[in-house]
């Protein structure tokens, strides 16, 4: 049973109905809501529940000062989450506290208030989610599903720490037994710590943003579908194709809650099958479609198409803004460098540009891109 306490100064009343969708939408995993103590009693139990095993895990509302616990005759807290969560990362740090996943659950309204523009608590949290994505039950159970992740890859970092040294510690965190020729040396250089070995923490974060949250050596299955050429909601058979790609599949830390591919491993499947006609690169989405139905005999699966103004059908990435597939030949440069040189550049379609999707998810292409699409808006006649 993977356990959290999550702390909010709402009343239990207003929060349940939260807690009970994440748990139901999953198996094993336990949340207490806990309203938020003062700082200091706040930290020691933090520590004792978590040394007494009933901690794996903590979930924070952005603003736990809002609100006393009247019934308990508390006081209002004094601090928000951000300081809680800097103060907990710095003890574990430190060795006076053990690591655990820190997830920040909170309102739409208040993380654009007060969160967003606050780039210096951003790394604290391993997960951001909103209180609005868990009425969904499809979101619900990802958080869940996330959640239990966390900690099983909180406890596979660990143990890597303790048993690996040099190298062979990030291929264990990342689930692989030799040290593959596509795997860029570099990575792995980063579980290695400059200064004897990194916190826990992060390494958690490394894998989460820079691996799993960034397409590169790593991909989706909205990625993964649009390499395939396939319409992901409208193959039923994708997920047999799936299955059939599982030694693709990232075994690694966290792969519970974030399913994902080595890309060069998807490569690798296809070239294998032996009859194909071209590169999976160069090859139009309906051929890579016929191609799957005949050699693996996966019948219900459908091409994907292109949307106007779009034509190519040589899909390589998917739009940011919509998760349409896209050929990058198509497709505008978000204003966003990659952080590490074995990233690839996302993009945004024109369509999203047009229709304000782009915009609505706060993308803006990069200023070298603007005079392309003036011409494309210009050759649309559309202002």
């Amino acid at each position: 049973m993977k356990r959290y306490i999550y702390l909010d100064d709402e009343p239990i009343e207003a929060v349940r109905p939260y807690i009970r969708a994440v748990e139901n939408a999953g198996e094993g995993l336990a949340i207490e809501h806990r309203h938020p103590q003062q700082y200091p009693k706040q930290m020691e139990t933090l520590r004792e529940e978590h040394l007494g095993g009933a901690l794996d895990g903590l979930i924070l509302d952005l603003r736990l000062d809002q609100f006393p616990n009247l019934a308990a005759g508390d006081k209002r807290a004094d601090y928000r989450a951000s300081t809680l969560a800097q103060e907990i990362r710095t003890r574990a740090t430190e060795g006076v506290l053990p690591e655990f996943p820190i997830v920040l659950l909170s309102t739409d309204e208040r993380l654009r208030r007060s969160y967003v523009n606050d780039d210096t608590s951003h790394d604290l949290f391993d997960v951001k989610s909103l209180k609005e994505r868990i009425e969904d039950p499809v979101g619900a159970a990802r958080l869940s599903a996330e959640l239990i992740a966390l900690v099983e890859g909180y406890k596979r970092i660990g143990q890597a720490h303790s048993r690996k040294r040099g190298v062979n510690r990030g291929l264990m965190i990342l689930g692989i037994d030799e040290q593959p020729p596509y795997l860029d040396p570099r990575i792995l250089n980063h579980f290695l710590g400059r200064d004897g070995t990194p916190p826990i923490h992060e390494v958690a974060r490394f894998v989460l943003r820079e691996l799993l949250d960034t397409p590169g050596p790593l991909i989706d299955s909205g990625v993964l579908a649009a390499r395939m050429g396939i319409d992901q909601g409208r193959s039923p058979g994708f997920k047999t194709l799936v299955d059939r790609l599982n030694e693709a599949s990232y075994q690694g830390a966290f792969a519970a809650g974030w399913p994902r591919w080595w890309a060069a491993g998807v490569e690798s499947a296809w070239r294998a099958m032996g009859n194909a006609s071209g590169s999976l690169r160069t090859t139009p989405s309906a051929e890579r479609v016929a191609y799957l139905r005949k050699e693996l005999k996966i019948r219900d699966l459908v091409p994907a198409t292109a949307f106007k103004p779009s034509s190519s059908t040589m899909f390589w990435t998917i739009c940011r803004a919509s998760g349409d597939p896209l050929d990058p030949k198509e497709g505008f440069l978000v204003d966003r460098q990659p952080k590490f040189p074995w990233q690839d550049r996302v993009y945004v379609s024109l369509t999203a540009l047009l229709d304000g999707t782009a915009r609505s998810k706060g993308l803006r292409i990069d200023p070298l891109e603007n005079d392309r699409f003036i011409r494309a808006r210009t050759r649309l006649n559309v202002r």
